[in-house]
């Protein structure tokens, strides 16, 4: 059996509690100011609407060829991917431990995908499951849609050790507690430890770091550095060196879609990341340090796929004497 519990003083701690309330206004005055300046990733007002054109362009070019439909399909033709690792210095009571990764599921932007990924969950069992942000597609505005269909997702899951995730760059702060009332548990530049007999792994998440980094981010990654095994889970890959440093062992996240729609082969026209843009789909190294880039389970801006394929994702930990690189399986359903 393993326990999870929180590195820090309980959630309903004074302490804790307040250091929630300042990070949300922290976060609402972030999200305030990026929308009047109608920025998108950081380009500002002109590439903002330059971005939602060529969004347009494109669901008018695919209409007219008679292509949107198809692409629609392949959004929702989900692959279900095993992925094992295999690290040295995992601790033995976690050998076989498995994560099951969602990421960028932008519910409200394609309502069907909700049953597309309970199908593709299907009867897994997992030891847990990790949500690397993206839960809705609009960026403003009310989002029940998003709160009813992750509900029904986190229903479907069957995680012995629950639901955690963290925030993307579409996600805001109003939609925290939300969320937590239907069972996913939020980790904002915040540690689990989780615990089987004497052996532990920590589990770090922080804030996304595509719209809304801060130090504290960096803070979170440095707090796990003298625990024996560590796992992050960050919206983008875009503080790969910064966790690398803080002596992370497993790098879990999303943001890119693996461009979405592509070019034959998979060569992504678009990535949405600053920095790290080779670290934009699967697996990768960088230094001592693993990490997996989820090509997304849903989609952003225009609701299609072409060349890439939307992904349910389990990660199986190894314990590995020779410090194998670690390797991946894939199965589609």
């Amino acid at each position: 059996m393993v326990a999870l519990a929180l590195q820090s003083v309980p959630r309903t701690a004074v302490g804790d509690r307040e250091r929630r309330r300042q990070w949300e206004l922290r976060r609402c005055d972030a999200e305030a100011r990026r929308w009047r300046t109608r920025s998108y990733g950081g380009g500002g007002p002109v590439s903002w609407w330059t971005f939602r054109a060529a969004e347009w362009a494109l669901a008018r070019a695919l209409e007219v060829a008679g292509r949107f439909e198809d692409g629609v399909k392949n959004a929702h033709r989900l692959a279900l991917r095993t992925v094992e690792h295999r690290f040295a210095n995992l601790p033995v009571g976690f050998d076989g431990f498995s994560i099951l990764q969602l990421s960028d599921l932008h519910i409200d932007g394609s309502p069907p995908l909700v049953r597309a990924v309970i199908d593709t969950i299907g009867d897994l069992q997992v030891d847990l499951c990790a949500i690397t942000g993206d839960y809705r597609e609009a960026q403003e505005g009310p989002f029940d849609p998003v709160d009813n269909g992750m509900a029904e997702i986190v229903s479907a899951v069957s995680a012995r050790h629950g639901v955690i995730g963290v925030l993307g760059n579409h996600d805001d702060a109003a939609m925290v507690e939300p969320l937590e009332a239907i069972g996913l548990r939020l980790l904002i530049n915040e540690t689990l430890t989780l615990r089987r007999g004497a052996d532990r792994i920590a589990v770090v998440g922080t804030d996304d770091v595509h719209d809304f980094y801060t130090p504290a981010a960096d803070r979170a990654l440095r707090a796990v550095r003298d625990e024996p095994f560590s796992v992050a889970l960050v919206h983008s890959p875009e503080i790969y060196d910064v966790a690398e440093r803080a002596g992370v062992d497993l790098y879990l996240c999303g943001h890119t879609h693996g461009g979405q729609v592509c070019l034959p082969g998979g060569r992504p026209l678009v990535t949405h990341l600053r920095r790290g843009r080779r670290l934009y789909r699967g697996l990768w190294r960088h230094g001592r340090m693993r990490g997996y880039t989820h090509v997304g389970t849903g989609t952003s801006g225009v609701p299609v796929r072409f060349n890439t394929r939307g992904e349910v994702v389990i990660h199986r930990l190894r314990r590995d004497s020779s410090g194998g690189q670690g390797h991946a399986a894939a199965r589609r359903r």
